[in-house]
């Protein structure tokens, strides 16, 4: 905190006529901190913003509190680049539908819980979901991407077939890699 910030809030205390133990409730409240030397700027937003809900005169505090919430528009029209990226790669690398990770499930957690609706992420909330939609993405190129020339998709563990050639019986195919001199 500045000392003009600290000014800021002792001026609203007065404005208020706010008692001591009054004004220390308020920002344990709403701040969880003891003195105002403590607030962060977003901690400080929020109690003036709750001064002037409560008879501080202008809106200036919690317009920027409430500003703070909202995304960038560039950034969530980024973001439904990158989804719309990721499906695309999904659906070319056949990717079970089971497997794809859920948009709304990525944005809660980002969220930490608070919410699962892109709009209602704050600018670093929905920096950090563009980052790891940005890794997920290259994460699950197809091959032919990743490796120009191979167009074959890649095979899933539940694809493959693990069983000797039908030519030879399996007796024979332990004896032929017994006798390949392979070392160990």
């Amino acid at each position: 905190m500045t000392p003009q910030q600290i000014k800021f809030v002792k001026v609203a205390q007065r404005q208020l006529k706010l008692d001591d133990p009054t004004y220390r409730t308020i920002l344990r409240n709403i701040a969880g901190v003891e003195s105002c030397k403590d607030l962060t700027n977003e901690t400080l937003e929020d109690v003036m913003s709750f001064f002037e809900s409560h008879g501080l005169p202008g809106h200036y505090w919690t317009d920027k509190a409430r500003q703070r919430g909202s995304g960038n528009p560039r950034m969530a029209h980024k973001i439904a680049a990158l989804w719309q990226s990721y499906e695309e790669a999904a659906r070319e690398s056949h990717l079970p539908p089971d497997r794809c990770y859920k948009l709304s499930g990525l944005v809660e957690r980002i969220s930490r819980r608070k919410t699962r609706n892109v709009a209602e992420l704050n600018p670093r909330e929905q920096w950090q979901l563009i980052e790891a939609l940005k890794e997920i993405v290259e994460r699950i190129k197809p091959v032919d991407a990743l490796f120009p020339g191979v167009s074959e998709p890649r095979a899933s563990a539940s694809d493959q077939s693990f069983s000797a050639p039908e030519s030879a019986s399996s007796a024979e195919s332990v004896e032929s890699l017994a006798a390949a001199d392979i070392p160990f």
